[in-house]
Parts: C-alpha cells; sequence; structure tokens
C-alpha cells in the first residue's frame, strides 16, 4: 500500500466523521427546516425532512408508543405517499415528543 504525502494527510485529518442522524438531533433546527419547507409550498421537502427526522429515531418503538404502524409511517413519508396534513402533524409531534 502506497504511503500518504503529508499534503494529503494534512488534508484527510482534517475531515470529519459523519453521523447519520445527527443533523436531526436539534429538534429546532428540524422545526425551522419544516416551517420553511410548509411555507414554501413545497410538499416534497416537508415529507424529506420530517421522514429524516423519523428515520434518524426507533421507528417502531415511537410508532407503537403512540398507537400507529411503522409501514404506515413509511407510506405516509415516500415519495409516492399523500399524507394528509392531520397525518402529518401526529408523526411530527409523536416523534418530537419521543427525542
Amino acid at each position: 500500500m502506497a504511503e500518504l504525502s503529508e499534503k494529503a494527510f494534512a488534508r484527510i485529518s482534517k475531515l470529519t466523521k459523519h453521523v447519520p442522524g445527527a443533523s436531526f438531533a436539534d429538534k429546532k433546527s428540524v422545526a425551522q427546516a419544516l416551517g420553511q419547507a410548509i411555507l414554501s409550498g413545497d410538499s416534497e421537502i416537508v415529507k424529506e425532512i420530517l421522514e429524516g427526522f423519523v428515520r434518524a429515531q426507533n421507528i417502531s418503538k415511537v410508532a407503537h408508543q403512540h398507537g400507529f404502524n411503522r409501514v404506515r409511517v413509511y407510506q405516509a413519508l415516500e415519495k409516492t405517499g399523500n399524507p394528509t396534513l392531520d397525518t402529518i402533524c401526529k408523526i411530527a409531534s409523536a416523534f418530537v415528543k419521543a427525542s
């Protein structure tokens, strides 16, 4: 295996480890992003943000605690899903309470 040059090592050593879901740990940031997406009228982005937030948590556990099925959560948030506003609010509320 080839050795790294000092320049390459310096560049690589500055990289930070990516932790999937870490960007969804800050509920305030997630809420702001959701609000902006709703006000822009972009339902795909709303679902994408909410899906990321949901996936960063234990979906089965939270869904069960709040009386809905994990599969229904996935179906509501998938690209072809067309959840009602009521469904989106229930999902968001349950996962915010759980986080």
